[in-house]
Parts: C-alpha cells; sequence; structure tokens
C-alpha cells in the first residue's frame, strides 16, 4: 500500500502541533500559521511519518501503543542463532508458512520509498527441481561439452563437475526458494532487495525454518527463465539442530571525531 496523508487525513482530530510538517523528509506539507496541514505537495513519497508520529492519528493509521517491543537480547540471541542451512527436509511449505513468513516485506524499507519488491516464489520441491536446478544444469551441461568450463573454473572444478552429475548445488535440496528483485527505477533496487531477503531470513529463524543465502541462484535465474534477481533465499525445514552457538564473526569499527572544542 502506498500511503497517501491528502486521502486519509482527518482534520476534526488536529490540534496544530505542527509535528507532521516538520518530520516530513521531502517537506510536502504545507501548514497554516496555527499548525494544521493545509497543503499536501506532489513531492510526498508516502513514506508515512507525518501519520507515524501524529499524537492524535489524524491519518487513522493502526495505533503502536500496547505493541509489546522485543528486547535487545533477544535481537541478539536471534542473530546468534542463525546459521547457513545446507541439509534441509523434503517438506514442503505450507501456504500458512509462506505467508507468515513473507509478512516482514510489508514494513521493510526501501530507498526513497519506492517500495515496488517483487519475490518470485518457488514452492515445493518439484518447481525448484523443474525451473531451477534441472534447467540450469541442462544448460550448464550443453555449455561445458567440452569441458572448457571446467577447464577454466580453476578453484571451483570440482563444484562444476559435481553441478553437471546433477547434485543440487544452487538450492541444496531446499523445497522453497525466494527470488527477490525490485525495479530498475527505484532508487537503491539491489540494496532494497537485500534487506528485504535479511528481514524474511531472520524471521524464517524465528519461526524455526533454516535458510541459505543462494548466490549463485542470482546469476542462474535469468539464465532459466526466471527473470532478474538481486539476491537468492532458500528456505525449508532443517534436517540437523544447532546444539551451539557459533563463534563471533571478526569485524572492524572505525570511530571518525570531529573537532573537539568549539
Amino acid at each position: 500500500m502506498v500511503f497517501n496523508p491528502a486521502e486519509r487525513y482527518l482534520q476534526n482530530r488536529c490540534t496544530g502541533c505542527g509535528i507532521c510538517s516538520s518530520i516530513c523528509p521531502t517537506c510536502s506539507i504545507r501548514a497554516t500559521p496555527e499548525g494544521k496541514p493545509s497543503y499536501f505537495a506532489h513531492t510526498c513519497i508516502g513514506c508515512s511519518h507525518c501519520g507515524v508520529y501524529c499524537p492524535e492519528n489524524c491519518f487513522d493509521l493502526e495505533p503502536a501503543a500496547g505493541s509489546e517491543g522485543v528486547s535487545p537480547v533477544q535481537v541478539d540471541e536471534l542473530f546468534k542463532l542463525r546459521r547457513s542451512v545446507r541439509r534441509f527436509k523434503a517438506a514442503d511449505l505450507s501456504a500458512d508458512e509462506l505467508e507468515e513468513l513473507l509478512k516482514p516485506l510489508n514494513w521493510t524499507p526501501t530507498g526513497r520509498n519506492d517500495q515496488g519488491i517483487t519475490v518470485k516464489v518457488l514452492s515445493g520441491r518439484a518447481a525448484v527441481e523443474e525451473k531451477l536446478v534441472n534447467k540450469f544444469t541442462g544448460i550448464l551441461r550443453a555449455v561445458d561439452c567440452f569441458r572448457a568450463v571446467t577447464l577454466m573454473a580453476g578453484p571451483g572444478r570440482d563444484f562444476i563437475r559435481r553441478l553437471r552429475k546433477g547434485e543440487d548445488l544452487l538450492a541444496w535440496g531446499a523445497p522453497c526458494v525466494l527470488l527477490f528483485s525490485s525495479s530498475v527505477k527505484s532508487a537503491t533496487p539491489v540494496q532494497d532487495s537485500l534487506i528485504a531477503a535479511s528481514a524474511v531470513a531472520m524471521k524464517a529463524e524465528a519461526m524455526g525454518l533454516g535458510t541459505l543465502w543462494g548466490g549463485f541462484i542470482r546469476y542462474a535465474a535469468p539464465l532459466t527463465g526466471l527473470g532478474r534477481c538481486h539476491t537468492a533465499l532458500c528456505v525449508g525445514q532443517p534436517v540437523l539442530r544447532k546444539y551451539q552457538m557459533a563463534p563471533e564473526r571478526k569485524w572492524k569499527r572505525i570511530d571518525i571525531h570531529g573537532r573537539q572544542g568549539s
């Protein structure tokens, strides 16, 4: 849904606090001297900041009061638990599970609030094999008929050989593959897709599902007729359970300070 403040504004609730016009990132709200909105410009991007931060709910949105928050500790625990899964149960995800899994897409951010994330769902192991794995294997065998690809693959030769033999190294047996993309007209299509997939991956973890980032699928999807894919996520029930937390990752923090004093 694209939020339209002009259509949702309820003047009778407005007290003229001026928060909506002051919080608008594109300065699209013109206010009267009393602080009440008088005009919504065409520069509005539908971000809903005016409605979310309105203390009187003049834009008739679902109230946030009473919503249960998540503690920082709970968030950390969720991230600690997540690890890539490469052994999935054969069971397909149900329609209800898929609907629940994709709910975060209703709220994931996009650059300039362009929205427009598209998720192509390969649901069921049969669909994954027919539309992705088998097609790509066939293409690879045809292209690599003289082993040119294998020879040029260098360290990846074994990977190519295993693919040619029909081993599923794309989805690793996952019963569901999600292909995320966004319009090339969007301000940040690749980043939008990555953020969306990350949110779904964490939701999957909370649901007890396993995920795997399908980096190679991003290149295979267009070749197999599945179209543009900015990032892919393989999802399913994991075969194995985790007994320990993974060690912390290596990363770097660089603090950049301003001039000391005034």
